[in-house]
């Protein structure tokens, strides 16, 4: 029978009469070899977990930007279903701030015309009074075209050229007065016969020799109001816009601006005494 050896190979002895031969180093599984392999293996593991994460990112985006887009466009179709309300209610607020607009800036000329009628004296006789809100109105001298503001024009004639200093003196103390000034005080030449023109007939005329005829212009500049009604009307509803289907009459209920009174629809023109009437 042959003899085997079961020990190791690295614990056997060397055998009798044989040379000692150099050990032999295993060969280690795999070598450099694996390492690469392995990393390779990784780069591939990361690069689809960074694309299965990168798509499932972007699909999720998508199904919100769907969403998104399907609320905005349920939104969009409300507001157009709601715009016809709230252009209603613009038009609404627009006419009720014109008309407190207007009502603001009305100069109240009942008040001047009393006050001013309280000043006159009685031994002054007014021809015509012509109140004017601005220079461009109507003014008929050019003292009252050089400022723009509420004014009253008054004509007439009295005893002497005293009175008509007096006259003056009073009506700068009328309540909101800033400027009196006068146009003209011309007595009428000794060779002049007849009434005066400017006297009115003899029931109203200026009792004296020649009694002097003036013109005077009162201001009222401290008074804020428009140059002309439009001034309001146009800056009011300037950014105002028709609702939609409006075809110029108003939807029920609306508010609308309600017609001026037929002595106001001018605030250039007020109410003016007759002529040859002596103001108390």
């Amino acid at each position: 029978m042959k003899a085997i050896n079961l020990l190791p190979p690295d614990l056997r002895g060397t055998p009798k009469g044989a040379a000692p031969k150099a050990a032999v180093t295993p060969d280690e599984p795999g070598g450099i070899g694996a390492f690469v392999v392995l990393g390779a293996l990784a780069a591939c593991v990361i690069a689809l977990a960074a694309y299965v994460l990168t798509t499932n990112t972007v699909k999720d985006r998508q199904a919100q930007l769907e969403a998104t887009t399907a609320q905005a466009e349920a939104t969009r179709q409300r507001v157009n279903q709601l715009k016809p309300y709230a252009d209603f209610q613009a038009m609404a607020e627009t006419r009720i701030q014109t008309v407190k607009d207007l009502a603001a800036s009305r100069f109240d000329w009942e008040q001047a015309l009393r006050d001013i009628s309280r000043a006159v004296p009685a031994d002054v006789t007014l021809t015509s009074i012509n109140g004017t809100i601005s220079g461009e109105a109507g003014g008929g001298s050019g003292i009252r075209s050089a400022i723009a503001a509420p004014a009253v024009e008054l004509s007439g004639c009295t005893t002497g050229q005293k009175q008509v200093a007096t006259l003056l003196s009073r009506l700068r103390n009328v309540d909101g007065a800033t400027r009196v000034s006068l146009g003209k005080s011309h007595k009428p030449a000794a060779s002049d016969s007849g009434p005066s023109p400017i006297a009115g007939d003899e029931a109203g005329s200026c009792e004296g020799e020649r009694p002097p005829e003036f013109a005077i212009v009162i201001f009222f500049e401290r008074s804020e109001v428009p140059e002309t009604v439009e001034d309001i009307t146009v800056q009011a509803g300037a950014g105002a816009e028709p609702a939609a289907g409006e075809s110029g009459t108003p939807p029920a209920g609306s508010v609308t601006t309600p017609p001026a009174d037929p002595a106001e629809s001018d605030p250039a023109t007020p109410a003016s005494t007759p002529q040859g009437g002596g103001a108390q």
